[in-house]
């Protein structure tokens, strides 16, 4: 039987203005807080949606930002 593991979630498109994926994130965080105490949590999602999400996933949670902006850069 294998050890504790791990759980990331990858939030990459969610927007500051989510919508469904958004509240989907949102909610997989709330139902994240009854997994056991040695399961690593990570979430990546880019840096402008940071403070969304951090609230509703458990305190152990590591967050990773590998963007900045949810939004790609418009077209020039």
């Amino acid at each position: 039987m294998k050890g504790p593991g791990r759980v990331v979630v990858s939030a990459l498109q969610v927007a500051p203005d989510y919508s469904g994926i958004g509240r989907r994130a949102l909610s997989f965080g709330e139902e994240l807080h009854a997994l056991p105490e040695d399961v690593e949590l990570e979430v990546r999602c880019p840096a402008d949606v940071l403070d969304v999400l951090r609230p509703v996933y458990p305190e152990r949670t590591r967050f990773r930002t590998p963007l900045r902006h949810s939004r790609p850069r418009e077209l020039r």
